[in-house]
């Protein structure tokens, strides 16, 4: 499974609470908690997830 598109990024982030999970599928809620544990875990280190260089740079 990718997790680094477009789609699941954009998906992500016009949502990330974890709260809102259950209105997606079952493949975008895996998709989405891989994306918020990497999000989180960088975060915990102190650092930061370039999104628009993700978005900007990814293939679809």
């Amino acid at each position: 499974m990718d997790i680094w598109t477009k789609r699941h990024i954009r998906n992500y982030l016009s949502d990330p609470s974890e709260a809102n999970d259950s209105k997606y599928s079952k493949y975008y809620q895996r998709i989405r908690r891989a994306i918020r544990k990497e999000d989180e875990k960088t975060k915990a280190q102190n650092g930061t997830i370039d999104w628009g260089y993700m978005l900007w740079n990814l293939d679809w």
